[in-house]
This record gives structure tokens, C-alpha cells and sequence, in this order.
């Protein structure tokens, strides 16, 4: 039971740790590739908290959140890529390296406790 408390929490603190700002009519103007990036780390970790609010409650996760959940890591993987190859920077490897890890600490919390 306490080993359960613990991988969920932190899980949570994981998908708490990626900070996003919130898209805004600036960074849109700016940036329109970034901000898409932004609104796809945000539906991103809402995703992340439904699932772990659903093994924290002992409900069944519904299949759809978590194939949902998977094609929205899939996406971002592919975002911040292409937005490494277009504008150079080096600092998004660290991010991508870190959402593989989160996606796979959901998936083995999924994987263990339903």
C-alpha cells in the first residue's frame, strides 16, 4: 500500500516538474510553433493528472485517456524535434529525454496497479 502512495506520487511530482507557460496572443504572435508546443505540453500533463487521479481513486483508466495519452507524448516527441531541427537549439534533447521517462513512469504505474 505504501509502495502504491509512492510510485503515484511521484509520478505526480514528475508530471508536475514539466513546466509549461501558459500560450498567450504574445507568444502566438511571436512564435507560432512554440505556442503549439505549449498547448500540446499542457493537454499533455491534464491528460497525465486523469490518469493518475484514476489509480490514486482505484477507478479502471479508461482506454481512451491513456491511448490518448500516448498519441499526445507521440506528438510532442515529434514537435519538439522538428522545432530542434528548425531553429537549432540544443536545450529541447534534455525535454524530449524527460517526457520519455514520464511516459514511461505512467506506463508502469498503469501497468502494475490496473
Amino acid at each position: 500500500m505504501a509502495k502504491r502512495n509512492e510510485l503515484i506520487h511521484s509520478a505526480r511530482m514528475c508530471v508536475n516538474a514539466m513546466r509549461s507557460p501558459k500560450p498567450n496572443n504574445t507568444l502566438f504572435d511571436n512564435d507560432l510553433p512554440l505556442c503549439v508546443i505549449f498547448c500540446t505540453r499542457w493537454k499533455l500533463i491534464r491528460v497525465a493528472h486523469s490518469i493518475l487521479d484514476c489509480l490514486e481513486r482505484r477507478r479502471e483508466i479508461v482506454k481512451d485517456l491513456l491511448h490518448r495519452y500516448f498519441k499526445l507524448t507521440f506528438l510532442h516527441h515529434f514537435q519538439l524535434k522538428k522545432y530542434q531541427q528548425v531553429k537549432g537549439f540544443t536545450f529541447l534533447t534534455n525535454d524530449i529525454k524527460y517526457i520519455s521517462k514520464m511516459s514511461n513512469l505512467i506506463a508502469s504505474c498503469v501497468k502494475h496497479f490496473n
